[in-house]
């Protein structure tokens, strides 16, 4: 089929999805309202290591702490950026919390503009509805400012602009979904699946005639991450932090294969509780899923699977694209009235029970079961707000405190209190070279007015020299939980 051929075709599919009548806008408010509902049920959870450390970065970088050395994060300037324009508004917790819920909005508008030209009217609605629900999890902690969340707004706009240029074949269309999948990539560095899917389908389909659009497109996907690079305090610096360190100390060809695959299986349970229902759905929504949006979802997948740690939020990424795959084949099955038929919904009423009873049992239970429920492997979270407490009334504003070993980004955000050490995570400290070292430095001169001890210091330093130095430069003052507060001896 030749190009001229291909566009009627999509045109035809276009028209024949929009003859559906239904009332859109109010679908999409309702949708919206529930995706909201669904957030506002956790958003007094604790904040995630990540949204804490995120937040704390971009405070000290307000303040003038050079990026990427005093305030030092993984992350492009995107991400940062957000967090920033986020506490410039309000400096709170809930603040991080409201913007989650505006971004999950904005993309779900957006993702419902593209799922109508995609798959038509009716399968659209069903995405819309699918996204607003299991997209809104809690086991994939859709209630946090992730990068993945905020990543995601903008690949799908970038998708949506390259679906619209597919119809209207406007070079400022091209333009633009290259721009937002840079953009997606300097807010998360695996945020590339909407630019890849579309390259590929360039590649794919059109061949030759693909290479204006496909130099246009990676023309403007190349003007975020320059913008950023220039822009870096220190090249080398932001080049270490954003690019190297992934291939360098922590990505899926890093570590053991143990440890990788006990990683994959706790982040496949966080999406199978999640996404439930569109995961059973996804089978029989492949066998009639369009090009385009099979590329996309093998390309999100590949983000989710690149940086080898398998987070629960890290699934948000394939949402949109499994949502779109999953309506499709519900939307037959509703056609066809194929639902009568016991063996044929049976797994979908099932996947939705078990969806929403492991979602809603913990709210009976308070904070604590739904720490334990959602985030198992974060429970230590439970106790930061005491622990700021304790910091705050114990330490001076100009103090610095340390939180060892490394996972406490949101101790220092909700005490307000200076590090006394720069990297904030556990994972960049072990694979940046001489980190450890400089962890040692800071105990053994007493930089830290406190010390807040979440789990043993030598999973950090297996030496056991910042060990020895902690219990001989300092005391424990106060015990929270599992967690010791130290003070100089």
């Amino acid at each position: 089929m030749n190009t001229v051929a291909r566009r009627r075709t999509f045109r035809k599919g276009l028209r024949d999805g929009l003859s559906l009548q239904s009332p859109w806008p109010l679908a999409i408010a309702v949708a919206s309202v529930l995706a909201v509902a669904i957030r506002l049920v956790y958003i007094n959870l604790p904040l995630s290591a990540d949204e804490g450390g995120f937040a704390e970065v971009a405070r000290l970088w307000r303040n003038g702490s050079t990026l990427y050395d005093g305030a030092w994060a993984d992350r492009p300037q995107g991400l940062l950026l957000v967090f920033r324009g986020v506490l410039s508004i309000h400096d709170s917790e809930l603040a991080l919390r409201a913007a989650a819920i505006i971004v999950s909005v904005v993309l779900l508008v957006v993702f419902a503009g593209l799922a109508r030209r995609l798959v038509g009217r009716r399968a659209a609605l069903i995405a819309v509805f699918l996204l607003a629900t299991a997209g809104a999890s809690p086991f994939i902690e859709a209630y946090t400012l992730s990068g993945e969340l905020l990543a995601s707004a903008f690949s799908v706009g970038s998708l949506f602009a390259f679906v619209v240029y597919l119809e209207r074949r406007h070079a400022a269309l091209i333009l633009l979904a290259g721009l937002l999948t840079g953009s997606a990539v300097m807010v998360k560095q695996s945020g590339f699946d909407a630019g890849v899917a579309a390259l590929a389908y360039l590649l794919w389909t059109e061949r030759r005639a693909a290479l204006r659009p496909v130099l246009m497109l990676l023309a403007g996907a190349l003007v975020a991450p320059v913008l950023c690079a220039v822009s870096a305090p220190d090249f080398g610096a932001w080049w270490h932090a954003v690019v190297a360190y992934r291939f360098e100390g922590d990505s899926l060809f890093r570590g053991g294969v143990g440890y990788r695959l006990m990683l994959f299986f706790n982040g496949l349970r966080s999406a199978a509780l999640a996404l439930a229902v569109p995961l059973v759905l996804l089978p029989g929504g492949w066998r009639i899923a369009p090009k385009l949006l099979k590329l996309w979802f093998v390309a999100s997948l590949i983000g989710v699977l690149g940086g080898g740690n398998f987070w629960a939020h890290y699934w948000i990424q394939i949402a949109p694209p499994l949502c779109l795959i999953a309506a499709l084949r519900l939307a037959e099955l509703l056609r066809q009235r194929e639902l009568r038929r016991p063996l044929r919904v049976a797994p979908v009423l099932a996947a939705a029970v078990v969806s929403v009873a492991v979602s809603t049992v913990p709210l009976a239970g308070g904070t604590e079961r739904r720490v334990e429920a959602f985030t198992p492997g974060d429970t230590v979270r439970l106790y930061d707000e005491e622990i700021a407490a304790y910091v705050r009334t114990h330490t001076s504003p100009n103090d610095r405190i340390l939180v060892t070993p490394l996972a406490g980004g949101s101790i220092y955000f909700l005490a307000d209190r200076l590090p006394a050490y720069r990297f904030l995570w556990y994972r960049p400290a072990m694979a940046t070279p001489g980190a450890v070292e400089e962890l040692q430095r800071v105990v053994a001169e007493r930089r830290a007015s406190l010390v807040v001890v979440l789990a043993d210091p030598s999973v950090l330093d297996p030496s056991g020299r910042t060990t020895a130095l902690l219990k001989r430069g300092y005391r424990v003052v106060r015990r929270v939980g599992p967690t010791a507060i130290l003070a100089p001896a």
